[in-house]
């Protein structure tokens, strides 16, 4: 729309000289008019496009191909010549109004001409990525005082839900979260609430044109959430088959689902009152060290000790428990047995 407005303008200017009526021009059947607030409200409006395309695609060169693609008659216009200047002057009584359209024109195509200009290496310029950069920050994209409170541009709340709700069918961040739930089954009922959810949108977006737009965006989301399921329900099916068989991507221990919440010396304890009564054996037959099973716990709740290795109890404390861990344990079994006793009368 910007760039038939531009245009229009231009032609506007070109006309004045054959005594054409500045008022009686039109784009797509409606009126125009070009008043100072006239371009800003088309300006106010392709910024905010250029917001949304930011927001969406995450992409700096798709914003600059858009802009290129979309004004491309308004980067090629060369401008005013000298004697389209001499219109001005003998323009009459038209003379102050042709020489704001004039400057409006030229502000407004130098503008965009500076987000596409390219250094020698071909970099884009620093007036779209600064504009890129804040519009991605939630910050306003536009030193501008005139544009700082436009009502066109995106607010930051504005910024939040496009983010959030474009990200909703986002496959590479749902895979992302979907990796992170505990077993394959949890995985597809996840991955199938979003298919699902997809699907009434796309019903929706039937009549909804805010709706039709970020669907439209959502490039093949159905398709690729179908064959990430296809894979899943592959993996569920092996799992089931070979049981004790840990498939590449399942979770085992070892990847860390848990973490040690106590400190060093409860570990060690607990620890080294394993090792001596031999409740851990090697699959190999021989005794199992303090500090072999210090390491088995260390790789299983990715926990590095800070301090020394070795068990240190302060036996001169006479009046101190020397297993003060092992007796917490201890009162946790006991209030833990109470509670399923509790639990079990409550039933009966």
């Amino acid at each position: 729309m910007l760039n038939k407005y531009l245009l229009t303008a231009i032609k506007v200017f070109n006309d004045s000289s054959r005594q054409a009526s500045l008022d009686a021009y039109e784009i797509e059947g409606l009126p125009v008019t070009f008043q100072d607030e006239d371009f800003e409200n088309h300006y106010g409006d392709f910024l905010a496009e250029l917001q949304g395309i930011a927001l969406r695609t995450r992409d700096i060169d798709i914003v600059y191909d858009y802009i290129t693609g979309s004004l491309s008659d308004v980067l090629n216009w060369n401008g005013f010549t000298f004697e389209q200047y001499k219109i001005i002057f003998t323009a009459g009584h038209e003379v102050n109004y042709l020489i704001n359209l004039k400057r409006n024109i030229e502000k407004y195509v130098e503008n965009i001409q500076d987000y596409c200009k390219r250094d020698n290496y071909g970099e884009i310029s620093e007036e779209l990525i600064e504009f890129y950069e804040r519009t991605i920050a939630g910050l306003s994209p536009v030193k501008d005082p005139a544009f700082q409170n436009s009502s066109h541009l995106l607010r930051k709340s504005d910024f939040e839900n496009e983010h959030s709700f474009l990200d909703r069918f986002n496959l590479a961040r749902l895979k992302v979260e979907c990796e992170k739930l505990p077993d394959t089954l949890t995985k597809i009922k996840f991955m199938q609430d979003q298919l699902y959810d997809y699907r009434q949108l796309e019903i929706e977006a039937k009549k909804d044109v805010s709706l039709k737009k970020i669907v439209s965006n959502s490039h093949n989301f159905e398709k690729l959430c179908t064959i990430e399921l296809e894979r899943l329900h592959k993996r569920l099916e092996l799992e089931q088959k070979y049981p004790h068989h840990i498939l590449p991507g399942s979770p085992t221990l070892s990847e860390s689902f848990f973490a040690w919440n106590g400190s060093d010396a409860e570990l060690m304890e607990l620890v080294a009152a394993l090792c001596k009564s031999e409740t851990i054996k090697r699959s190999d037959g021989k005794k199992t060290t303090f500090d072999e099973l210090l390491q088995l716990f260390e790789k299983m709740f990715n926990y590095q000790l800070k301090g020394p290795r070795t068990l240190q109890p302060n036996s001169m404390e006479l009046d101190k428990s020397l297993t003060p861990f092992l007796d917490n344990l201890i009162d946790a079994f006991e209030a833990y047995s109470l509670e399923m006793d509790e639990n079990k009368s409550k039933l009966n």
